[in-house]
């Protein structure tokens, strides 16, 4: 047979009954190549050849059976619109009622006196026990005694394409494509001991036995393991060359001595941490050896980010170098800027915030600053991209909650200096393994703990029905301490679909309630900025003691008054994102207090999570426990975020796998074997582009 390509569109491979109407549905499938239907694997397996009789049956059960056709009637329901076929099938135990609906060929294709090997759940209803829309073989007389029972692939349903259909089309993919060799070095395949591919397809779409099919099931099957680790291997020798070529390239070394370190650390009004020190120490090592910086930070809400960038930037900056700082959000480039400009302060360097808000003459003096050199530190926002924006010598990078920003933003802010060194900031917890797959092409290192001071937050969950109790709550403490307080909502306005509380309902229904008399306002993503800058001020300078908010008060707002937070419908938040809120309260050494409304506590995943932030306030066991219960695609919320598309590893169910396969791609990649998957094969199978 000649060899079928695993790129082969399936309009051109020859299969009997595949048209150009079967073609389509198989695409609404996803399924357009030979490679697609190879990894469309089966979702469960009818084992046939566990056989049960008659009366050995248990309601709920599924079992095989091999029977004959003693009588069957086709018919229509009286509404004419739905085919039913029923048998009344026996073997030497006992009979039993078979009911096929909407499955009108049965009527030419079943007759009495076949025998049959049917795969089904005994059910009982108004009309006694029986099965209901079995899977059935019809068993050929002249064979049937050397017949051997089979364990048959069920895949995921394709609109009027029969799984029997799919099961031939994948057996004739199999047999036939070529090539069908793991892109993997062959010796490492061989270390691993990892069967052939071709038996993988094989194994997976066609087991042998029962004992293959519950590893199957299960995920424990070598054959499913050699693909995962392909897969894996293949994803981290693509962003691990990426990050080859990003660290090749040759610094002149940078040494801090202990008398500079000094000098830095005395414009701090406070102490560093340890694991501050821990990190900018990391960093300095890596300056001194000549090497280009290019490194993910992961920090808690709170546990000072800032501060690590700026002393990871002085080095430069105190020797004639530039830094460019970008934030997402104005709001958060402008607390960037207000602390950065506080603490350099009589020190020379010259900060700037250059956002979209700023005025066109302010702009232009920045711009020239930058090109000239007089500005050192520019922080801004996608405004740092732009074409007219000239460095004089960028040196350093610092990119603040970089995954809300794409690839190609990143990579043009990077190129307008010569091979700068990368500081990436997030303050989204992220598990290792996450951390290690979505950000492979950067070194890796967290601040773990909170600055000394920081209390923990009292954290409690309340039902709805007990909303009043949390307000006299607030209520007491404004008026007791003149603390300040946080009310967050899901949706903005009332939804006629989703039966959530909104800010600007809840806002009109208690200014003029339950807070009259009390300093009330409420801030959005549809709120103009200047008036949302405006709001934000008030509510720092402690003008308004209530702030009625959605999530834009996430990331980047810093009140030290602000102690009590009531987030309703709080099950609808991921727990990641219900501890960045939390986060937001506590930054001021007194006692704070974070309210979880709830419709209900139910047993869900929803009320999982929340009971979950009752419990730790560890941003890293958080996220760790939000990852398991929502996996990594909720997880990060949008496939935007920059999770791979994998076809058949699972980060969290693989993580062994995960660290196997990054350490032999890593091996193969310092050993120059770099040709595996161009850039453009790989960002076809990941879905994300190589940077």
């Amino acid at each position: 047979m000649e060899g079928i390509s695993p790129y082969l569109k399936l309009e051109d491979l020859k299969f009997r009954g595949l048209g150009p109407v079967t073609v389509k549905r198989l695409a609404a499938k996803g399924l357009h190549r030979v490679e697609d239907v190879l990894y469309f694997f089966p979702i469960h397996y009818n084992d046939l050849t566990v056989q049960k009789q008659i009366n050995e049956l248990i309601p709920g059960e599924t079992a095989t059976l091999h029977v004959r056709i003693n009588s069957r009637q086709h018919r229509m329901a009286k509404n004419r619109r739905l085919a039913i076929t029923e048998a009344l099938v026996s073997d030497e135990t006992g009979s039993i009622r078979i009911t096929w609906f909407n499955q009108p060929y049965l009527a030419n294709t079943l007759k009495t006196g076949m025998e049959l090997l049917i795969y089904g759940k005994l059910e009982t209803g108004r009309n006694g026990p029986g099965i209901i829309n079995p899977t059935f073989r019809i068993l050929d007389p002249k064979t049937m005694l050397s017949a051997k029972p089979v364990i048959e692939p069920v895949y995921s349903a394709v609109e009027r394409v029969s799984n029997r259909f799919l099961q031939g089309l994948a057996r004739t993919c199999i047999e036939g494509v070529l090539p069908c060799n793991f892109q993997v070095p062959e010796n490492l395949i061989a270390a691993r001991g990892f069967p052939d591919k071709r038996t993988c397809f094989n194994r997976i779409h066609f087991p042998e036995d029962s004992s293959s099919v519950r590893d199957l099931e299960s995920f424990n099957s070598p054959y499913q393991l050699a693909l995962v680790y392909e897969e894996l291997f293949l994803f981290f020798a693509g962003i691990l060359a990426v990050r080859r070529k990003l660290t090749a390239t040759k610094k002149d070394p940078v040494v801090v001595r202990p008398a500079e370190k000094q000098n830095m650390l005395e414009l701090l009004p406070f102490q560093l941490t340890g694991e501050q020190q821990r990190v900018i120490d990391g960093i300095y090592r890596e300056f001194e050896a000549g090497r280009r910086l290019v490194r993910l930070v992961q920090g808690d809400v709170g546990s000072g980010k800032t501060v690590v960038a700026l002393l990871s930037a002085m080095p430069f900056l105190t020797r004639g170098g530039q830094a460019a700082f970008m934030a997402p959000t104005e709001l958060l480039a402008e607390q960037h800027y207000n602390t950065l400009n506080a603490l350099l302060s009589g020190t020379g360097i010259e900060v700037r915030l250059l956002t979209g808000s700023i005025g066109t003459k302010a702009a232009r003096e920045i711009r020239k600053g930058l090109r000239d050199g007089t500005v050192l530190l520019v922080v801004g926002t996608h405004a740092l991209i732009q074409p007219e924006i000239i460095f004089r010598k960028l040196e350093f990078v610092i990119i603040d909650e970089q995954h809300r920003f794409g690839v190609a933003h990143r990579e043009e802010l990077v190129r307008k200096g010569e091979a700068p060194h990368i500081l990436s900031l997030t303050a989204t917890p992220i598990p290792r393994t996450l951390a290690m797959t979505l950000y492979g092409q950067y070194d890796y290192d967290a601040i773990r703990g909170l600055p000394a001071g920081r209390k923990p937050v009292r954290t409690v969950v309340k039902k709805e029905e007990n909303i009043y109790e949390v307000y006299e709550f607030v209520r007491k403490m404004i008026r007791a301490k003149g603390l300040q307080a946080y009310f967050v909502f899901p949706l903005i306005e009332e939804s006629e679909k989703m039966d959530l509380k909104s800010a600007e309902t809840v806002y009109e229904e208690l200014k003029n309630g339950f807070f009259t008399g009390f300093r009330t306002a409420l801030v959005h993503g549809r709120v103009k900025n200047e008036e949302r800058r405006r709001v934000m001020d008030a509510f720092k300078e402690g003008e308004i003691d209530i702030l009625f908010a959605t999530t834009v008060i996430e990331v980047g707002v810093d009140v030290a008054n602000a102690n009590i937070m009531v987030i309703h419908n709080s099950e609808r938040f991921g727990l990641s994102q219900l501890h960045q809120l939390r986060g937001r309260i506590g930054r001021g050494g007194e006692n704070a207090y974070c309210f979880l409304v709830v419709k209900e506590l139910k047993g869900d995943t929803a009320y999982r999570r929340v009971r979950m932030m009752a419990r730790s306030s560890d941003g890293f066991m958080i996220a760790e426990e939000d990852l398991k219960i929502r996996g990594p695609g909720e997880f990060l919320g949008t496939r935007q975020s920059g999770m791979p598309a994998f076809r058949v590893a699972d980060i969290m169910r693989d993580r062994d796998v995960v660290q196997m396969a990054r350490k032999d791609a890593q091996d193969a990649i310092n050993r120059g074997l770099t040709d595996f998957l161009t850039p453009e094969e790989w960002r076809d199978r990941f879905g994300k582009s190589l940077v």
